[in-house]
């Protein structure tokens, strides 16, 4: 969305890439640009977008009586992909 992101000039020698409400598909890589009447030059910066873990509707309570099978749910969500043991 190009609302979302924005180049703001600081002064006659910079800029900044603004990132507004940042989304996991943000991630990747973004090239600043230099140019002037001596050539160009770039840089680029990878971005990392993380999504905090999220136990969801998980029910944190469990009451079982003797001698039965139970299954415990534990439902996680996240990105990167998260491990569940």
């Amino acid at each position: 969305d190009v609302d979302r992101h924005t180049v703001e000039k600081m002064d006659e020698s910079s800029s900044k890439l603004k990132l507004k409400d940042v989304q996991l598909d943000d991630g990747g890589t973004y090239t600043c640009v230099f140019e002037n009447d001596h050539g160009t030059r770039k840089m680029s910066y990878q971005i990392y977008v993380y999504q905090k873990l999220d136990f969801g509707t998980t029910p944190t309570y469990h009451e079982f009586l003797v001698n039965q099978t139970v299954i415990i749910p534990c439902v996680v969500t996240g990105k990167p992909e998260v491990e569940i043991y």
